[in-house]
């Protein structure tokens, strides 16, 4: 009986440690269910709104060992199943890039918050800092390590659903720093032409990333606007100078991807990949690492005046 207690006790003991260097290492929150119950959380010190919880309740019921998801608004989290005991280690959510304040807005709204609570879950995100699916799936085999079990060649994609009992509709703060921009589709293509990556993440992040938006949208209708975005896209890059087989690898591998959508949110984030795709390799091409407007003006000079004859 002692000696049993004794190896709980180091269990519990490991647990804690390695969810510590976790969090320490990448800066992503980690929680600890058993059940359906939150048990143990490694955080920054802020207000999470119960995020954690929230978005373990939106998974399907039947969880595989690892596995990663994310929500409307672009919350990306992921799990582990820690077979000695049967508990769920989840980190995140986390976002791809600094939290805007329209992604506040529709996070606070899912939450059923309030306007005045935009400042902090702003800053909630601030604290863990933006990261990539890819960073996230690389956090969850290291806890894989961590806790000696299997790493997966591949961890799959879980769908998600917000169950939160109330929902609120917010009356919008007014945003000085949000100009509308009348020609957003010339102002995507300018930047996949020019190797832009730095506005076009910033314009996706501001304006594309509207889960309200994304919901008025039938799921065909969307599906087709996305396939023909993807082609514009493709025709921009072969434009700036991309290969053909380059562009037309990329083109193909979204098309199917596209194709096998199975919601909006998928369609969204398949958007944002091959533009930023698309774009990464005209920067490349151009050799466009600078930030700088004065490289980006130069660069965007150039591509547009490269048919013209010199006089």
């Amino acid at each position: 009986m002692e000696k049993e207690k004794q190896t709980r006790e180091q269990t519990e003991n490991q647990l804690a440690e390695d969810m510590s260097l976790f969090f320490e290492t990448t800066g992503i929150p980690v929680c600890c269910f058993q059940g359906k119950n939150l048990i143990r959380k490694i955080s920054h010190p802020v207000q999470d709104f119960n995020l954690p919880l929230l978005l373990f309740d939106g998974l399907p019921d039947t969880l595989p060992d690892v596995w990663y998801s994310y929500t409307p608004e672009y919350l990306y989290f992921g799990g582990l199943r820690l077979r000695k005991n049967n508990r769920i280690l989840l980190i995140g959510p986390s976002m791809l890039f600094e939290c805007t304040r329209k992604q506040a807005e529709n996070v606070c709204r899912q939450l059923g918050r309030k306007s005045t609570d935009l400042t902090a879950i702003q800053n909630y995100f601030t604290q863990i800092g933006p990261h990539t699916a890819a960073s996230l799936q690389a956090g969850l085999k290291l806890l894989c390590r961590l806790s000696g079990q299997n790493i997966p060649e591949e961890i799959p994609l879980l769908s998600f659903s917000w169950r939160v009992p109330y929902s609120l509709d917010l009356t919008p703060l007014p945003d000085p720093e949000n100009p509308e921009d009348e020609n957003r589709e010339k102002v995507l293509l300018s930047c996949v032409t020019s190797g832009n990556l730095y506005t076009l993440n910033r314009l996706i992040n501001e304006h594309m990333l509207n889960a309200a938006t994304v919901r008025q949208l039938p799921l065909t209708a969307m599906r087709s606007f996305i396939l023909g975005a993807n082609m514009v896209a493709s025709r921009a890059a072969m434009s700036a100078g991309v290969s053909y087989d380059i562009a037309n690898a990329i083109s193909g591998q979204y098309l199917e991807r596209i194709l096998q959508s199975r919601d909006a949110a998928e369609l969204s984030h398949l958007f944002y990949q091959f533009f930023q795709d698309y774009t990464a390799q005209v920067s490349k091409l151009h050799d466009l690492s600078s930030d700088s407007p004065v490289v980006r003006f130069v660069q965007q000079y150039t591509i547009s005046h490269l048919e013209e004859k010199i006089t």
